[in-house]
């Protein structure tokens, strides 16, 4: 199983990672990224929330969505 740093736009978009993923474990900096594995990136996607690549430096790029289905399409299960 593969996990996946991800960057959140709004904190409305948290809110609704947090309660699409309600009774499963995440970890990470619930503020600003969240680590996910691929089967909480495809319930994430289901939900139809956006999320984003994560940058080195600490500042997110939020232009650019990130492409669950290359992501897990790389870190099959």
């Amino acid at each position: 199983m593969a996990f996946i740093q991800v960057a959140l736009k709004t904190s409305q978009d948290r809110i609704k990672v947090f309660n699409a993923l309600k009774g499963q474990s995440v970890t990470g900096r619930p503020v600003r990224n969240l680590v996910l594995s691929t089967d909480q990136l495809k319930t994430i996607k289901e939900a139809g929330i956006p999320v984003y690549p994560v940058s080195a430096n600490g500042k997110n790029d939020f232009r650019k969505k990130l492409d669950i289905d290359s992501v897990i399409k790389h870190h099959p299960d």
